[in-house]
């Protein structure tokens, strides 16, 4: 069963990561310029197919704990991420600014019942960061 927690940021100011993660932080991101000119062409594609998917924000960051941590805890996944965090980072200061994030957590099950656990430690991250939480469960047949 596979199990990851991503951490994505949107925004319209490209230095955002700056804000919120430690330079010294070896963190892979996953980055798109949705008005990079090859995303405007794939937007211009789906618009003559009748679909519009242009976001309100410019900016994506994704990083993740996939290859970095395992096992069905949240815990780890979160902290495995808020560890790189700049000690001063205000996410409210940052979310009424206009930009958005926040925790999205892959549970990989076999339909059999149960989910990961929220536990006071991490409801205590969260609530300090002011950051939701999203998960996902996903069948798995194996």
């Amino acid at each position: 069963m596979r199990y990851y927690c991503d951490f994505f940021i949107c925004s319209n100011n490209n230095n955002i990561c700056g804000d919120v993660f430690s330079p010294s932080a070896a963190r892979e991101f996953d980055f798109v310029d949705f008005l990079a000119p090859e995303r405007l062409q794939s937007v211009a594609r789906l618009r003559r197919a009748g679909i519009s998917m242009l976001p309100a924000l410019r900016y994506r960051w994704v990083t993740s704990s996939e290859g970095y941590v395992e096992g069905p805890e949240i815990l780890p996944h979160i902290t495995s991420i808020t560890e790189d965090f700049l000690p001063t980072v205000d996410f409210r200061k940052i979310r009424a600014e206009g930009s958005e994030f926040g925790f999205s957590f892959y549970w990989e099950g076999a339909g059999t019942g149960g989910g990961p656990l929220v536990t006071p430690a991490l409801s205590d991250i969260l609530a300090f960061y002011s950051i939701p939480l999203e998960i996902g469960f996903n069948y798995c047949s194996e």
